[in-house]
């Protein structure tokens, strides 16, 4: 990936600089889901909707609703936080915890140093990897495939499942 200028280089490095405060952040957002969602919402009463004097009538949140946006949001910040720590450990491990420590103290210049040229071809390998490992999920779904391309997965699954079963018996 080519950089404009070093600002934008730099700016690309900081945000992996950031990822375990990112990480930090994401979890204790996590943990504050239900205390925000009961603190806003009432189960066993009822609540005011609208801000208005003429909408101002009351509705409680049934349990099952509650539970299932709770367990929702819950999920998918996990889901984000997953995907962050995935980042993270790929970087740690293209870029030793050292030249990590050395790479923030090389913020702060304005020129580029070879370490930041390192660390800014780990980050290309980092998210080629992260985006053709997605791109192989969605074809393993079927996404982005045409009908022929979907049968053709589906006869290879079969056949491996069926040869799985019989080396299994």
């Amino acid at each position: 990936m080519e950089w404009n200028n070093n600002l934008e280089a730099k700016d690309k490095i900081l945000t992996y600089l950031q990822l375990p405060d990112k990480i930090e952040y994401l979890k204790s957002k996590k943990q504050l889901i239900s205390k925000q969602f009961y603190a806003s919402r009432s189960i066993t009463g009822t609540m005011p909707i609208g801000d208005l004097e003429e909408n101002n009538y009351t509705r409680s949140v049934s349990p099952e609703y509650g539970a299932i946006l709770i367990a929702d949001s819950e999920a998918s910040l996990q889901r984000r936080i997953d995907k962050v720590e995935r980042k993270q450990a790929l970087f740690n491990e293209l870029m030793p915890i050292l030249d990590v420590q050395r790479l923030v103290a090389n913020q702060r210049l304005y020129h580029m140093t070879e370490l930041e040229y390192q660390a800014l071809e780990a980050i290309n390998e980092v998210e080629y990897y992260l985006e053709e490992h997605q791109k192989t999920e969605e074809r393993l779904k079927g996404f982005g495939l045409n009908e022929e391309q979907q049968v053709q997965m589906k006869e290879a699954g079969n056949q491996l499942l069926n040869r799985i079963k019989e080396l299994a018996l």
